[in-house]
């Protein structure tokens, strides 16, 4: 497994510099990529310009915005977090609160060396069975649908059902509940028509993902013919045909490889 990436947020400055010591005395796969004193700083760099992480330890206690309404805020800006999320609590009375939160678990401060050595090896297990699935199950499901459907969608709008030819996608982007689908004749006849589905980008990704389609940012699935560019400064931006200007937040050189084994590079 790579790295685990990980991010704290706790306002508490001892007990950041403790974890700090915590996981570079005992865990090699642990990178703490960034620790935030303020909640709010985080909010407004979520999505933005923090680059693609694991786990976010989170304190419950905290000011302007406790840790279980600062993730129900992450859930707002983006329903499908890739992330896992483990508070960080001085009372156990805030444990029914993270479990209900969709938290992969919580720590009692001070923080246990075994308590968190628990937590990681849960999150090692839990990614375990998902690459598992991925690999072993879900490529073998016996049920298929005809062929002859496979080069299209059908997308249900506010007023009709639109058949989408799925080499006319651009793009897909989160918008909360919604996913917004841009569309263009083809990479060269540039036409450009946007349609806002009841599904969120999870729920479309599941779709296209076996299609050739990549998930480049939390928020965005790209077509990789519809590429203009890709800047190579601040850690990767993808420019559409349509203009839009796209963060990789993944891992940028699993992507781009992905993206490369698409197009071929001279």
């Amino acid at each position: 497994m790579r790295q685990i990436k990980i991010i704290t947020i706790d306002n508490d400055l001892h007990a950041s510099s403790f974890f700090q010591k915590l996981a570079n005395d005992y865990f090699n796969e642990i990178e703490i990529i960034r620790q935030y004193s303020n909640p709010c700083e985080f909010l407004e760099d979520f999505g933005q310009i923090i680059p693609d992480f694991d786990i976010l330890f989170l304190d419950t206690e905290m000011d302007p915005i406790n840790g279980i309404d600062l993730l129900k805020e992450l859930h707002k800006k983006n329903q499908e977090l890739l992330i896992d999320v483990i508070f960080l609590a001085a009372h156990e009375k805030y444990a029914m609160d993270a479990f209900r939160c969709d938290a992969l678990d919580y720590i009692l401060k001070p923080i246990n060396i075994t308590e968190l050595q628990k937590c990681i090896a849960k999150f090692k297990l839990r990614k375990k069975k998902l690459e598992y699935y991925k690999e072993n199950i879900s490529s073998k499901l016996p049920f298929k649908k005809p062929e002859a459907y496979h080069d299209r969608i059908a997308i249900s709008t506010f007023n009709a059902y639109e058949f989408i030819n799925l080499q006319h996608i651009i793009r897909c982007e989160a918008e909360r509940n919604y996913c917004k689908i841009v569309c263009g004749k083809s990479p060269g006849n540039f036409g450009k028509e946007t349609y806002l589905v009841s599904k969120n980008l999870k729920n479309i990704a599941f779709i296209l993902e076996n299609k050739g389609f990549l998930r480049v940012h939390h928020s965005h699935l790209i077509n990789p013919n519809f590429i203009v560019k890709i800047q190579k400064s601040n850690g990767g931006i993808i420019e559409m045909v349509d203009g839009a200007k796209i963060r990789i937040t993944g891992n940028k050189k699993h992507i781009m490889e992905l993206l490369f084994d698409q197009i071929q590079r001279v």
